[in-house]
């Protein structure tokens, strides 16, 4: 068997194919980087879509079942808890809170206090952003008579809540 190289003049060079391969490699890499960005768009605009159902249809109907007026999830910076991705994520520099108010008919308010970003100020799931230190003032406008937060004993997902966020809750 005969071995043949691909530019018989000069051994170990191979003429034009390597820059023409790796033009095609370029062009290949540009055409799927392309795609990628739409698609990731695609999939936050469907996940925000289906964040905004949830809380339109399933957060009233759970709220109004279990009689809570207003669910509170605290959240704080490196520790944003497991429900952080379904609320909407945003960037926590402190303390932040989901709220979710339900009024007893119609849609439930939504608020994210101490929460930012262009993620989740886009995602158009909620009704207000602002402070953390709003808390009080928001929740006192409201008069909620039953207050959900994050605890349980026996499901570890659902515990977020430390004992320094409920004491500073009970303080405000």
């Amino acid at each position: 068997m005969t071995v043949r190289s691909a530019c018989p003049a000069r051994p170990g060079h191979h003429g034009p194919v390597l820059p023409r391969l790796a033009l095609v490699a370029l062009a290949l890499a540009a055409l799927l980087a392309e795609p990628s960005a739409q698609e990731a768009r695609r999939r936050w605009e469907r996940l925000n879509q289906i964040r905004r159902e949830k809380f339109d249809h399933v957060l009233p109907a759970v709220m109004r079942e279990h009689d809570v007026d207003l669910w509170v999830t605290m959240v704080r910076e490196a520790n944003t808890g497991s429900f952080w991705t379904d609320l909407g994520q945003g960037y926590v520099s402190g303390d932040g809170f989901y709220l979710f108010f339900d009024p007893g008919e119609g849609r439930v308010e939504r608020a994210a206090l101490g929460i930012t970003g262009g993620l989740i100020e886009r995602n158009g799931a909620y009704d207000h952003f602002g402070a953390p230190d709003e808390l009080r003032a928001w929740v006192e406008a409201r008069d909620p008579q039953r207050i959900a937060v994050n605890t349980s004993r026996h499901l570890g997902p659902a515990d977020d809540l430390s004992h320094t966020g409920y004491e500073q809750l009970v303080e405000t």
